[in-house]
């Protein structure tokens, strides 16, 4: 793929309600979810066309939008350990972009030192923006969702 491609692509799926575009050509990925871009490489794929590709599009690997480009009152993590979107593996997350919640809903579960932390909406509203990807580190006050 060419800079010129992926550049297109990307705005395309900015511009778009795509809550997670995915797209996998000649050992490239690119995964876009949430307006962040990541990018994989094979190690086999060192070639001068994926390195300018990085260097140019992505420079540090991921590029991220800062939280407060989204609308809404954020949800900030109350203490850090790792991020669950959903009660189990094999079930669906609590909170999607778009979901209408109330005030004490659970929105996640940030679990610290094997203790499972429910963290619930402290407002009634629409989740504008998900901003922590499943089994991530989140650090205390670190921003997880945007409820508008």
């Amino acid at each position: 793929m060419q800079i010129k491609e992926i550049r297109e692509m990307i705005r395309l799926v900015s511009q778009s309600d795509l809550s997670v575009f995915e797209m996998e050509n000649d050992g490239f990925r690119i995964r876009m979810e949430n307006n962040t871009v990541k990018t994989v490489m094979k190690s086999s794929e060192q070639g001068a066309d994926v390195q300018q590709l990085t260097a140019a599009l992505v420079p540090a690997e991921t590029v991220e939008v800062p939280a407060e480009t989204f609308k809404g009152t954020p949800v900030k993590a109350p203490l850090v350990g790792v991020f669950y979107a959903s009660p189990s593996p094999d079930q669906a997350a609590y909170v999607k972009v778009g979901d209408m919640v109330k005030k004490g809903d659970v929105l996640c579960i940030v679990e610290a030192m094997k203790v499972m932390n429910e963290i619930t909406a402290e407002m009634d509203g629409t989740i504008t923006a998900v901003l922590v990807e499943n089994e991530a580190l989140v650090e205390y006050g670190q921003d997880l969702f945007m409820i508008g």
